[in-house]
């Protein structure tokens, strides 16, 4: 019985982590260096960091270059709320699964104290005198 209501209790706890999240967003954050061209020829060195925000639809990969301080910081918190929203979502679908099972448990446990808590009726007893 603990071990449901320590089941039910992160349950909760997840849940509202969840219901916390402010915004997230699929993908991930990539950091791009371009060569430096002088005369046609490339050189060692290198030109950016460019960040380009890169995201599965489908078949297709969608790239969309982030440009500003705010918007970075941005695209760094939605990638950190996205990742942890995945590992959330894992460990709620363990928890509810364990907790499906361990209700599953009890609930037989306690059909089998019924059954053996019942006694049969003898014919006597649905007899009436007379």
């Amino acid at each position: 019985m603990d071990q449901v209501h320590e089941l039910e209790a992160r349950r909760k706890q997840v849940l509202q982590e969840l219901g916390r999240m402010g915004s997230l967003r699929k993908g991930s954050l990539n950091e791009q260096w371009f060569p430096v061209v002088r005369d046609g020829k490339r050189t060692e060195e290198l030109r950016g960091p460019y960040f380009v925000w890169s995201c599965k639809a489908g078949k297709k990969t969608i790239s969309e270059r982030v440009t500003g301080e705010q918007a970075l910081a941005s695209a760094r918190q939605d990638a950190a709320n996205y990742r942890r929203f995945r590992e959330l979502c894992g460990e709620l679908e363990q928890i509810i699964g364990r907790l499906g099972e361990a209700q599953r448990q009890l609930g037989s446990a306690s059909q089998e104290a019924l059954k053996k808590g019942l006694k049969p009726r003898s014919n006597k007893a649905g007899k009436s005198g007379g």
